[in-house]
């Protein structure tokens, strides 16, 4: 996810203008040499405090535009998805592109406008991530103004509650986190999927088809045009 699942997150931001809607692990503290028992009260520590330390750096990754480490602050399921947007976007075609959620089809014709077709392709996850990040493509607001609350840890997964930096913010989706390789990563695809449900509450709520809505918001972001032909086969 761009700007917005990290996620392309023009969305939250244009939602009002374009629609009309406003008027690494951490140190576990056991003593050297002793491992702290899994699931005792040292581990659940530990594991919080390197899953907010993830956080951290994924957030000042973000801010400073640095790819590669953003790269290597996320899940493996995460990069693979990027990885598939880089080919819808090199090669997809109405069809192929037309199954996909509503995110996945505005992240496609974002980096059409942005990227194009003949960039996407020959990049894996990794290669497009880092460009995104770079790019600014990726929404920073997705990680401002706001703190990771409880932490409920459960195996090598672990959901995270978001307090909003405001009393009066907006209430917002947890964040997800997976122990990959000993080390906790920012997972983002479930910000997809809860990204995708508010667009299409979105759409059934201003009577707009699921591509008038992905056309307006993009249109606004660009400053150009953007139409059903975004879509079409390269």
């Amino acid at each position: 996810m761009f700007s917005q699942r990290g996620v392309v997150t023009v969305v939250a931001p244009l939602v009002a203008v374009v629609l009309g809607l406003a008027g690494c692990s951490g140190s576990s503290g056991t003593p050297s040499g002793e491992a702290a028992p899994a699931g005792s009260s040292q581990s659940r520590a530990a594991d919080e405090q390197a899953i907010r330390d993830t956080f951290e750096r994924y957030r000042t990754a973000l801010r400073e535009q640095d790819g590669e480490s953003v790269t290597s602050l996320v899940t493996a399921g995460t990069l693979d998805y990027y990885g598939e947007l880089a080919g819808l976007t090199a090669t997809g075609g109405p069809e192929e592109i037309g199954a996909r959620g509503m995110t996945d089809r505005m992240n496609v014709a974002m980096l059409r406008h942005k990227l194009g077709a003949g960039k996407a392709e020959g990049m894996d996850g990794k290669a497009l991530l880092t460009f995104a990040a770079k790019g600014g493509l990726v929404d920073k607001s997705a990680v401002e103004d706001f703190s990771l609350g409880e932490i409920t840890v459960k195996g090598d997964t672990a959901v995270a509650s978001v307090s909003p930096s405001r009393q009066d913010g907006p209430q917002l989706p947890p964040r997800t986190f997976a122990r990959e390789s000993g080390q906790w990563r920012v997972d983002l695809l479930p910000m997809i999927e809860n990204t995708d449900k508010t667009l299409a509450q979105l759409a059934e709520k201003y009577k707009l088809t699921e591509d008038e809505v992905i056309f307006k918001l993009l249109s606004a972001a660009t400053g150009k045009q953007v139409g059903q032909s975004i879509f079409a086969k390269p």
